[in-house]
């Protein structure tokens, strides 16, 4: 009955595509439904849905590789994961840009401790791991760094979105 239901069978995959699916409902819900009540700063721009939904995206792929990293367990598609691990860091630094553009002069609102967290985590989860990826020669090497700045950084992220409305 396991056997079934890994990825390589055809129930295997249907699962993982719902699972897929559900996941990044629940990764957008969080940055959606911010968005759309009047709190302070998050209502006003229309892209959270999306920099959560990315940075969830980079914070899984993210612990998938620290795991694999940890438990020794190199299976093929590490390779292909640490290369999207990269577009998806980038993405999220795209976005990240996006979103204080979008709320135009409502980003003096971070002139606080919360902005200079938001800059600890562009610099930290998203510079210095393409950095550091692009560096690098080994994947293993990669993974553990870059992940680890990666998971502190996407737990940073949202903690400075949830809490830093409360400021103003």
């Amino acid at each position: 009955m396991v056997h079934r239901l890994r990825a390589p069978s055809a129930l295997g995959r249907v699962i993982a595509i719902i699972g897929a699916v559900f996941g990044l409902y629940i990764a957008g819900y969080t940055g959606v439904l911010l968005a759309v009540t009047n709190r302070p700063i998050w209502s006003d721009t229309p892209l959270l849905g999306m920099l959560f939904i990315v940075s969830a995206t980079s914070t899984s792929a993210a612990l998938i590789m620290l795991l694999a990293h940890r438990s020794g367990w190199t299976p093929p598609g590490l390779a292909n994961l640490s290369r999207m691990e990269n577009w998806v860091i980038a993405l999220e630094l795209l976005v990240l840009v996006a979103v204080m553009v979008s709320l135009g002069p409502v980003l003096r609102a971070w002139l606080n401790a919360w902005g200079f967290l938001l800059l600890i985590v562009i610099i930290l989860g998203t510079v210095a791991p393409l950095i550091h990826s692009w560096r690098a020669r080994r994947l293993r090497e990669w993974s553990m760094t870059t992940a680890v700045l990666v998971l502190l950084a996407g737990f940073l992220l949202r903690l400075i979105i949830v809490f830093s409305a409360e400021s103003v």
